[in-house]
């Protein structure tokens, strides 16, 4: 089984584009993000996730998607948030978006790409550039799975990045449950 997630950035000049790479790939289910534009706010959304997926479960699960963070990931696993950014509840932001990235693999939801790439892997899934530089890149992407849908590749097609269908790389799984 294939899973192609994407956040396509609401790129609808290039939805043929988007569309046709999406087809090539094959995938057997497609997650897309940004399809149109979302107001929530996003530490409430981390939150309400983790509360929700934070249980035992007798069915496989998958979250998968632009989740927003983290910052930073080190080759030894230690991971910077975006909560600097909120000063004024750092704590709160803190922890939502450290549920997600770590807390879940605890509840058979784990970081698919960390675990079968490690932290070595210096993936990046979004990049700003401005004309002058490169300004920010960020592995915001991700895909968290069920270990009994037992996961064997996990990578991102930077391609379509690099060739500006959207500003984020998608993410490949293929899974042999």
């Amino acid at each position: 089984m294939k899973l192609l997630s994407w956040n396509v950035a609401g790129r609808t000049g290039v939805m043929d584009r988007q569309s046709e790479g999406v087809e090539r790939r094959e995938p057997d289910l497609v997650c897309l993000q940004e399809v149109r534009a979302s107001t929530a706010p996003r530490v409430e959304t981390c939150e309400a996730l983790f509360a929700e997926l934070a249980r035992t479960a007798t069915r496989h699960r998958i979250l998968c998607g632009d989740l927003n963070t983290p910052r930073y990931e080190s080759e030894e696993g230690e991971t910077e948030t975006f909560a600097s950014n909120h000063p004024f509840d750092e704590g709160r932001w803190d922890a939502a978006e450290r549920s997600l990235l770590v807390g879940l693999a605890e509840w058979d939801l784990p970081d698919v790409f960390r675990a079968l790439n490690g932290y070595g892997r210096r993936d990046v899934s979004w990049v700003f550039h401005t004309r002058a530089r490169r300004k920010a890149a960020h592995r915001l992407d991700h895909v968290m799975a069920s270990a009994a849908l037992r996961a064997i590749h996990c990578d991102y097609v930077h391609e379509w990045r690099e060739a500006g269908l959207s500003d984020h790389s998608a993410m490949e799984v293929i899974f042999e449950p």
